[in-house]
């Protein structure tokens, strides 16, 4: 596996991770007790979204490794 694919691979694992996390957390108020499979759901979309908006932002002058 190249160092590349490494790093982009990292970069949409974090942005899945952290945007799914704060979406659940703002979703729930704090009170994960009230977490439903919808709000996951919900939270998993947003979280791949923010992943692949960052792989596709790696591609650009914008990126600096």
């Amino acid at each position: 596996m190249s160092s590349l694919l490494r790093l982009k691979s990292a970069l949409l694992a974090r942005h899945l991770g952290q945007s799914t996390i704060a979406c659940l957390t703002a979703m729930s108020q704090g009170n994960v007790s009230s977490l439903s499979a919808t709000h996951w759901q919900v939270a998993l979309v947003t979280g791949a979204l923010a992943g692949v908006c960052g792989v596709a932002v790696s591609f650009t002058r914008l990126f600096r490794p």
